[in-house]
């Protein structure tokens, strides 16, 4: 058991460490945010942990709203696609199979944009 003084110490080593993680926090989402790409970041289940300033404006722009996992939103933009059907099927192989590589290319009709998922 520490003296009185150690909690005192260690509660210090404590803040200490928060006030890093949170300077490195602070870089991380800076560097991610002067991204021009749209990124998003989801937990195994899908569900949205973060993303970043482009992905916002480019979801806010779409009309994507509404809650779910992130492929539920995604597919909420289904009839903009142009290849509707190649599109819903990447979307439930990525539901089904989340750790599987993907490097598919997708075309909005409108506003015409190339986006890849």
């Amino acid at each position: 058991m520490g003296t009185p003084d150690s909690g005192s110490g260690e509660r210090h080593d404590l803040e200490a460490r928060n006030a890093e993680l949170e300077g490195l926090v602070h870089v991380l989402r800076s560097v991610l945010d002067s991204s021009v790409d749209g990124i998003l970041f989801t937990d195994r289940e899908g569900n949205l942990k973060l993303a970043n300033r482009p992905m916002l404006a480019l979801a806010a722009e779409l009309g994507i709203t509404g809650g779910g996992t992130a492929i539920d939103l995604l597919l909420s933009i289904e009839d903009k696609i142009v290849d509707r059907e190649r599109y819903r099927a990447t979307m439930e192989r990525l539901r089904t199979t989340p750790d599987e590589p993907s490097r598919d290319e997708f075309e909005l009709a409108d506003p015409y944009r190339v986006f890849q998922g």
